[in-house]
């Protein structure tokens, strides 16, 4: 499941990291929500199918919330994949596309999970054509 590739802090575009921390702002509206009553396996269902709307497919960078190797290369062409990866990291999940041009996260809130996603400016066309009502 894990490829053999690790981006670093340094390594990761600034545009990652300001996404990230919108995600994050109380007054920014989630692009998809999930009731948190949502079992595991349809959890990991929902995660998997917005992150293939947004353009994620055969690998991806997952957001490890560890400083010595901060994303790590995750195959996820299988579907199943996110339930490992949930075994690893327990919540607020971050993943960036393999070419860096779409970010996106899940997080728990109070009474529903909520997906985020966001491009980098020259992955903008491309996502749009993707998912347009997810990414605008």
């Amino acid at each position: 499941m894990l490829a053999d590739r690790i981006l670093d802090r340094e390594g990761t575009p600034g545009w990652i990291w300001e996404a990230v921390d919108g995600f994050w702002d109380m007054t920014k509206e989630p692009q998809a929500t999930l009731t948190d009553e949502a079992s595991p396996a349809a959890l990991g269902q929902w995660i998997e199918e917005m992150l293939s709307r947004c353009g994620f497919h055969d690998e991806a960078f997952i957001f490890t919330h560890l400083s010595t190797r901060p994303w790590i290369a995750c195959k996820i062409a299988q579907p199943g994949w996110f339930t490992r990866v949930r075994t690893v990291i327990d919540d607020a999940w971050v993943f960036a596309t393999g070419d860096l041009s779409v970010v996106a996260a899940v997080a728990e809130q109070e009474y529903r999970y909520e997906f985020f996603c966001a491009t980098s400016k020259s992955g903008q066309s491309r996502a749009r054509a993707i998912a347009p009502d997810l990414l605008s």
